[in-house]
């Protein structure tokens, strides 16, 4: 067992596993401690495919608070689940052999634009394809293994394969992560001129959030893969909180913002704009008369413009919403006493 614990690329990076490097360095051989490893290591490996909302979710069981309170610290802190660019940044930094991944995610699948900027990024090839593009299994062999025929005239590559619906294409998913995996093996000992080569492979597949329990897709892989997920693939400005710092406070102070810690700056009054600006018409939508609801959307577009614009701070209609809202907020939460994260994780809707 320990040597196939350690052969198994030694346990998916264990620097990439904090938590196992640990229980590695305090082992002494025993079973004891060989158990614990096992068991701290399969914790972070499932923890790896978890949403944030199933997190949370724990709050409402009777999970111990420690134990909650690590989980988090893990999920948050010690493993990789802002952005897909931040993921591979960190994995891809110094490889020593190919990597394989799988990312589930609630997002759009990657743009055209989103791929050439991780082109740019990694500073490597990215090539990507759609699954449900190929008609054929002969189709997507070809197409992979034209890829992988180009080991010779590089040094380093990422095949992305991404799949929409993929709660619906289990089946399809695990032939195409076989046959990806069988052109790799076959390009790897047919490569003699630079056999120092690595090609990344990453299957992206769009999942609903309120997955049917009728699904048979499984989210973990074993043996060569590693599997995560993100709920956000590619976060905007608008997205940029830390979910851990806004799960730990008011949903009125979450709504002010620029006091919370973000992953990259804080946020500004700009994208405060933003994020009141991309509301409009979903808050519209709810007035009865259609011929009012139109005039309402054109008003408001003007007075809460994507980018903010140069007014005294309580002038401005903006100004005068927010402090609205937050008010709103305020007295809800002092009227009724609930767990707002918990609330939304516990929604069925997504």
């Amino acid at each position: 067992l320990k040597s196939d614990m350690l052969d198994h690329r030694e346990l998916s990076n264990n620097n990439f596993n904090p938590s196992f490097s640990s229980c590695l360095r305090k082992s002494n051989n025993s079973e004891e401690s060989w158990g614990e490893m096992i068991f701290q290591h399969s914790k972070w490996l499932l923890l790896q495919t978890a949403s944030p909302s199933a997190l949370f979710r724990l709050r409402k069981s009777d999970f111990q608070k420690e134990e909650y309170i690590k989980l988090n610290e893990m999920y948050f802190k010690e493993q990789f689940h802002f952005s897909l660019l931040h993921l591979l940044e960190h994995l891809l930094l110094s490889p020593s052999s190919s990597q394989m991944l799988q990312v589930t995610t609630h997002s759009h699948l990657l743009t055209t634009s989103e791929i050439k900027q991780l082109n740019q990024r990694l500073k490597l090839d990215v090539f990507c394809y759609e699954l449900q593009e190929f008609d054929t299994e002969i189709d997507f062999c070809s197409t992979i293994s034209t890829v992988f025929a180009k080991w010779e005239s590089r040094k380093e590559a990422l095949l992305i394969i991404q799949c929409e619906s993929g709660h619906k294409c289990n089946d399809l998913i695990a032939c195409a992560r076989y046959k990806v995996h069988d052109e790799l093996e076959r390009a790897q000992k047919t490569s003699t001129t630079n056999p120092n080569n690595i090609t990344h492979v990453l299957f992206i597949i769009d999942m609903p959030p309120n997955l049917n329990h009728q699904s048979t897709f499984i989210g973990f892989q074993s043996d060569h893969w590693m599997s995560l997920h993100l709920d956000e693939l590619w976060p905007s400005d608008l997205s940029n909180y830390d979910i851990h710092a806004i799960s730990e406070c008011k949903l009125s102070d979450a709504f002010i913002g620029p006091k919370l810690p973000c992953h990259s700056t804080e946020l500004t009054t700009s994208s405060q704009y933003q994020r009141l600006h991309f509301c409009i018409h979903a808050a519209v939508s709810q007035i009865p008369n259609s011929n009012r609801a139109i005039d309402c959307v054109g008003i408001l577009l003007d007075l809460i413009p994507k980018v903010s614009f140069s007014q005294t701070d309580g002038e401005s209609f903006y100004s005068v919403l927010v402090g609205h809202i937050h008010r709103i907020l305020q007295e809800r939460e002092n009227a009724i006493a609930s767990d707002w994260i918990l609330d939304e994780a516990l929604n069925v809707q997504g």
